[in-house]
């Protein structure tokens, strides 16, 4: 989804599909209902994106700390809260994370027009203005804060539990076993190497901005290494994710090298074959992530509902499961 903010020469069918692509995957605070009762500029909407993960954290304290509560006056045993928590807010920040870059990129995004430099997501704000210079001091700040910070804090965590051989305790798997089951257990750090991929995206797309073919070309080699580094490494258990895994970077690496193309096509043949090609090996790869969730969302299914382990889940399993649920509530 990061093509589209390449300034490469794309046809307008492939801006639609970045746009739709980056509308799936990335969360979008501006909600029509919203913004017409409360008008809300871009500078608004950053410090809401910004303060998501901890509205997430807020609230899921909340709800699991008033359930636990409830439980232990009905004098009912409860799970450690802290596992609750760092696993909800876990995936919500992996979730989340794609999203506040791409905030924190267009932060810094701006476009001349005859001197006066505006910003490029929202061109009513000026740049370099005493405002946009505090919301950037607050970009650069969450960018350490949700970039490093927190990777380096999940490495010093993992580290300990490494040296402490707690590994297959059921509080490290339960509570951030979502960053490491899918990888090899020496490669336990991997989930790291992406999240310094993405920021990398990032810096590439904010330093490169006044030179977009040098931005571009400087994207190129960082997918190419990390496709070497996947391969060299195979860091993945399943050797099905670990090829799509390889298959998306390749996608990727293939599409921008193709839209550098588009600005030398010169007949309408020719960019509607090369818009073709891409539109199905980006769709590939958007079927074969989505096939995984799938699978992974059917085993949570399976192990959840599937109460005599038949592989068949009747309606029977899925209310006296929801009956359980209930009871313990």
């Amino acid at each position: 989804t990061f093509a589209i903010e390449f300034e490469l020469n794309w046809p307008t069918v492939m801006e639609r599909v970045f746009d739709t692509s980056s509308a799936i995957s990335n969360i979008d605070l501006n909600f029509r209902t919203f913004s017409c009762t409360y008008t809300q500029d871009y500078l608004q909407q950053y410090a809401m994106y910004m303060i998501l993960p901890l509205a997430v954290f807020a609230l899921t304290l909340l709800t699991y700390g008033t359930q636990i509560f409830w439980r232990k006056l009905r004098r009912i045993p409860t799970g450690p809260l802290v596992e609750r928590l760092v696993t909800v807010n876990g995936v919500a920040f992996f979730l989340i994370f794609p999203t506040l870059m791409k905030q924190t990129a267009d932060m810094y995004l701006c476009d001349d027009y005859d001197g006066v430099k505006v910003l490029r997501r929202d061109p009513a704000i000026l740049c370099d203005t005493q405002i946009h210079q505090q919301y950037s001091q607050v970009a650069t700040a969450a960018a350490i804060f949700y970039g490093i910070v927190l990777p380096v804090g999940y490495i010093l965590t993992m580290l300990r539990i490494w040296v402490l051989g707690r590994f297959g305790e059921r509080l490290v798997t339960n509570s951030i076993g979502f960053f490491f089951r899918g990888y090899k257990r020496h490669k336990w750090f991997w989930e790291v190497v992406i999240h310094v991929r993405k920021c990398l995206v990032v810096i590439i797309i904010i330093t490169f901005n006044d030179n977009p073919l040098m931005q571009t070309y400087v994207a190129l080699l960082l997918i190419a290494f990390s496709l070497l580094l996947n391969l060299f490494f195979e860091p993945y258990i399943s050797k099905f994710i670990e090829r799509l895994e390889n298959f998306s970077l390749a996608a990727a690496f293939t599409t921008i090298n193709i839209g550098l193309m588009f600005s030398h096509v010169s007949t309408d043949t020719w960019e509607i074959c090369l818009s073709g090609f891409l539109l199905v090996l980006n769709v590939l790869v958007l079927f074969g992530f989505l096939s995984v969730f799938v699978k992974k969302l059917r085993d949570m299914l399976y192990a959840r509902f599937d109460k005599d382990g038949d592989g068949n889940i009747t309606t029977a399993e899925v209310i006296e499961v929801l009956a359980e649920k209930i009871r313990e509530w």
